[in-house]
């Protein structure tokens, strides 16, 4: 999907109370991360919009590249070179010294959470 000619990724909630509720408090946390990196050196997704659609919830994010899980599938779940798994390893701490700073706790950190830029 592109917004502005930009390619974007999009989220939509179940058409359930609980879902669109979940959905709801996601934006507000994804929202105060923005506001707390403009200058985007954290590490975090960046939500670009949202909107309700049909008692949906629609979130739109950047474009980023595949998760850590299908990283590793690809390479047939062999095990990562050190200066690799270093650089990896030192992104996903600065993004949670972050989210300890600002009060935000994760709690669904897991491979397919972990996104790769496309550079």
């Amino acid at each position: 999907m592109k917004e502005g000619g930009k390619e974007v990724a999009v989220k939509i909630s179940r058409n359930k109370k609980f879902d669109f509720d979940n959905a709801s408090v996601e934006i507000k946390i994804l929202q105060t991360l923005k506001a707390k990196d403009s200058f985007d050196r954290q590490g975090n997704v960046r939500i670009l919009d949202h909107f309700p659609f049909r008692k949906h919830m629609v979130l739109v994010f950047e474009l980023l590249g595949p998760n850590l899980y299908r990283y590793m599938r690809n390479e047939s779940f062999r095990g990562f070179k050190k200066e690799f798994l270093r650089h990896i390893t030192s992104q996903m701490l600065i993004s949670l010294a972050f989210l300890k700073r600002i009060g935000i706790i994760h709690c669904d950190l897991k491979p397919e959470n972990i996104l790769f830029t496309n550079d």
